[in-house]
């Protein structure tokens, strides 16, 4: 299910029964901060403090780093105004840093509540939680953990730089065990379908199943427009487009108008992009990607 779905599922299920007069905010979304230990390809300064510090190299233009989380005060205004609601998203940055302690101290809050609640984290699969943050955990209701995975060993390496493929992998391996081992703990995988990932996406599809994790959900990307599968020159096109099609998944099939988009014309900006931050970060789109161009 996509976010959206899950949402509108929820929605039905819990929040047409209650009085919204009376309860406040029932579904929060809040970002603790945007640090993040990783600078991937399709992010940016605002969700990202990597990207800030990889900014600040060659450009003084003051990009924040927001750790609002560190003041008392603020988290305990957040929890007064939503001590009532039923369900948290906690996206990023990286929400599982073991060094935002805050996040876990703010879940600490909602005490005997925590049974009611439903948590919903994006998390890119770089850290694990240690033991005490799990027994907080299983307190809730449900903890949906959303891995964010952009393909495998050397082409995730490329796109979730400086991740390391074999520490994420073992990682996944613990978050797999940890969901069979709590009923409350579910696990579910995230694929953007960018540029970097659009050719090899039933390759993902098939690597998931295969290791016995979920069938990922595949969200295609808009922003930044240079990234866009539908970016490439149309003998490229044809390619994508008939290995997608040989797919057995009607998901993986269903990207082909994203890759029929008319958004050539950002192409050479690709090219740009691409070759500059090769360079800065001693990488190879062409020997990462064989295949594609």
């Amino acid at each position: 299910m996509s976010k959206r779905q899950m949402d509108s599922s929820r929605f039905d299920e819990q929040f047409k029964k209650m009085d919204l007069d009376r309860v406040g905010f029932t579904n929060v979304a809040v970002a603790f901060g945007n640090i993040c230990n990783l600078a991937c390809r399709i992010c940016g300064p605002k969700d990202s403090s990597r990207w800030v510090a990889e900014i600040k190299k060659h450009d003084k233009k003051d990009n924040p780093i927001h750790q609002w989380f560190k003041d008392p005060k603020i988290l305990e205004d957040l929890y007064q105004s939503t001590k009532n609601a039923v369900h948290f998203d906690v996206p990023g940055g990286e929400p599982i840093l073991l060094e935002i302690e805050e996040h876990f101290d703010f879940l600490k809050k909602f005490g005997d509540r925590s049974g009611e609640i439903s948590l919903h984290y994006v998390t890119n699969a770089t850290t694990f939680p240690k033991k005490s943050f799990i027994n907080i955990w299983k307190k809730f209701k449900t903890v949906d953990i959303q891995m964010s995975i952009d393909g495998t060993e050397k082409r995730y390496e490329y796109n979730r730089w400086p991740a390391k493929w074999n520490r994420v992998y073992n990682n996944m391996l613990k978050y797999r065990e940890l969901s069979r081992e709590n009923n409350n703990i579910k696990l579910s995988i995230s694929h953007t379908v960018s540029a970097f990932t659009i050719l090899y996406v039933d390759d993902f599809v098939k690597w998931c199943i295969a290791n016995g994790f979920p069938k990922p959900w595949l969200g295609p990307l808009n922003k930044p427009d240079h990234y866009r599968p539908g970016i490439f020159p149309k003998p490229v096109k044809d390619r994508i487009i008939e290995k997608l099609e040989s797919s057995r998944y009607n998901d993986v099939k269903s990207l082909i108008p994203y890759v029929e988009q008319d958004d050539e014309k950002y192409y050479p900006l690709f090219q740009t992009m691409t070759k500059k931050l090769d360079r800065d970060r001693k990488q190879n789109f062409a020997k990462t990607f064989e295949g594609l161009l």
